[in-house]
Order: structure tokens, then sequence, then C-alpha cells
């Protein structure tokens, strides 16, 4: 996430979390899904936990709340999780495992719990599939596809590992050196290692180097558009490159943070920053957001192909926030949901997003 995110999350007290014991996971299928299409890769929480001294309950029947997916954006709630609780558009899920990091797959969510344990959830089903970094967990997941990957730290050698929900299968798919997962997307893993940009075909063994890009360092990709960062160099200001590959990049101005999240249908695209940063990809203008008098915004993961989730605030001593906007219009509304359970900035942590890994990282 971006500096000042971090700077506020380092601020924020070591809470401990108490898990209570529920057994009766939310069984979410087809409902646990975004609008678009299928709820695309995420990890999942469970049950209650204390969050600046507010206990959330999850009901032992079933889901609090449950959003139809084809109710449209008026019925939209953010997405985010609490203790080992997931907070989905389709009601909260109870994982029983603490969340660290997590992401959406097509079909559920794959989390990393603060032992550094992968696991699977899908509807009901909830299942050990790997372990990777307690410290730096780092997850990715596809919009489109029940696909997960991860870095392995019990394959042999340690190496990236895809992990295929629909047939409950690992997928080794090459040796780790040094590398940072960047995206799954249509079958393919993108890894960057260095200045090189390593592509695994999660169907078949062999990576292959992409081809030249126009910048440096590749931050994301989905549905063939991707996003370059160029150092740039002497008078040259370093900045963002936007597009597909046989296509004249859009230029786009760079921000400080780490994160770079495209829509669905790769319209739209979000970057981590201190405040709202949101582009036109096809034409590189950027969308305005109307977040109020927060003093700090930033996007962090997409409900649909115009829905963008926000977390936001007004500095370490004000509340923590999720919004949920819409683009191009830039309305946005705050989170029901979350309202209240976040604590702030400088006195709690204790919540995870969809965005891989956890908050402080």
């Amino acid at each position: 996430m971006t500096e000042k995110l971090k700077t506020l999350m380092d601020e924020s007290a070591d809470l401990q979390f108490a898990v209570p014991d529920l057994d009766a996971i939310v069984k979410a299928g087809d409902r646990s899904v975004r609008r678009r299409r299928l709820v695309a890769g995420a990890g999942g929480l469970a049950a209650a936990a204390v969050v600046a001294g507010v206990v959330i309950g999850v009901s032992a029947g079933g889901s609090d709340r449950v959003t139809d997916p084809a109710a449209g954006s008026d019925g939209a709630v953010a997405e985010w999780a609490s203790g080992a609780v997931l907070h989905t558009q389709a009601g909260t899920i109870d994982v029983g495992h603490p969340v660290r990091a997590y992401v959406r797959t097509s079909v559920g969510y794959l989390v990393a719990d603060d032992d550094g344990t992968v696991w699977s959830v899908v509807a009901g089903d909830v299942r050990k599939v790997g372990t990777t970094s307690a410290e730096h967990a780092h997850l990715v997941g596809d919009d489109d596809a029940p696909m997960g990957a991860w870095v392995d730290t019990t394959a042999d050698p340690v190496g990236y590992v895809a992990y295929d929900q629909a047939h409950r299968q690992n997928i080794y798919l090459g040796p780790d050196h040094d590398g940072k997962l960047v995206a799954l997307d249509a079958g393919q893993l993108y890894v960057q290692e260095g200045r090189e940009t390593k592509v695994y075909a999660v169907d078949g063994p062999d990576a292959r180097l992409d081809p030249p890009a126009p910048g440096d360092r590749l931050l994301t990709w989905e549905d063939g558009v991707a996003v370059w960062e160029d150092p740039g160099g002497g008078d040259e200001e370093s900045k963002y490159l936007v597009g597909r590959t046989e296509m004249e990049p859009v230029e786009i101005p760079q921000v400080q943070g780490e994160l770079a999240m495209l829509s669905p249908d790769a319209r739209w695209l979000t970057l981590d920053a201190d405040e709202p940063r949101v582009y036109d990809v096809q034409t590189g203008a950027e969308v305005t957001m109307d977040v109020g008098d927060r003093d700090f915004a930033t996007g962090y993961g997409w409900l649909d192909d115009d829905t963008l989730m926000m977390i936001a605030g007004k500095g370490g001593d004000g509340a923590v926030e999720l919004l949920v906007c819409q683009v191009p219009s830039g309305t946005c509304t705050p989170d029901p949901e979350s309202a209240g359970k976040l604590g702030t900035f400088a006195d709690a942590v204790g919540f995870a997003l969809p965005v891989g890994t956890p908050l402080g990282d």
C-alpha cells in the first residue's frame, strides 16, 4: 500500500484477536461472487473479532446480510475481513482461521493466515492447500478462473505454485528466483524477477520471458492490458505506461504507491496513492473522485467494471472508512457494514483487504 497508509498502520496497536468457535460456515456458493461474473479471487476470515474494542458478530445460523449480485451498484457493499471473518457481497463467511492476507477467485477465496498457511475457501469447503511466508505473505488470484497462486515455502525447491479450486489441484510452476508475483490472468502467472518479467503457463511446465515491454517493471495485467513502470532518466520523469503490447501505450503520471489495479474489463485503472488516483486507460485522463473532506483515500479493489472500493480516513486520529465509488461519475458512499468497526489508523490494524498482502507490507 502507499507510504502514508503504511505509516498510519505502523502507528497502530498490536491487537490480539479472539476467534469464537462457530461451526456454521455460510454457504455463499454462486452468490458469494461479485455482480460482474463470479467473485474474483479472495481469501476468507472466520467468526467474530475485536477491532478497536468493537465486537463484530456473525450469526451461527447463516449470514447477517445477503446482497443480490444482480441488485445493481446501489446495493453494493465493500469487501473486507476481520479476525477470521470475510465480509462479502453475499454476506459473512466463517473461515475458521485468522486472515493475514487474501484474494478472490472466480469461485471463492484464497487466504494466508498468521502462520503462512494457505487455505482455499469455496462455499462451505475450507482446506489447507500450501504454505507461504508468514512474514511476507503475498497471494494473487484470477478474476475469471478458479485459480490463485503464491510462493510456496514447502515446495522442493521453493517456488511458484498455483491452485485450481475447481479440481482441488496444486500446480508447481517453477522455482522462485526472488521474484514478485504480479498477476494471474487467463491461465498465466506473471512474475517480476529483477528487470525481467517471466510468464508461467498454468497448464504447462515452462516459463517464458514476456515480449519486449515499454517499461522496466510490470505492475499489473488484466484482460490483455498491462501497466508498466517507466523510470525515465535524464530530464525524463518516471511514469506509468498502460496498454496492450501491440499498441502505443498511454502515459499516466507515477505515484508513490506499489498497488495498481485494473477494472475487470481493463477500462479503468486505480493507483495506490494518498489521494484517489483513477484513470481512463484509453485516454490517460484522470477521473475525479468525490471523497468529501477525507484527507486520505485510495482504491483497493473492484466489485465490477465500474464500482471501486476505497479505504479512506481523516489522518491517524480519524476513523478508518471503506467507500464504494462509481466510475466515471466519481460518486462515493460510505460502506454501511464496516462503519464504526475498523477503529482508527492509530489504534487498530485487525482487518484485511482483498489485495493479497497485509496492509502494513
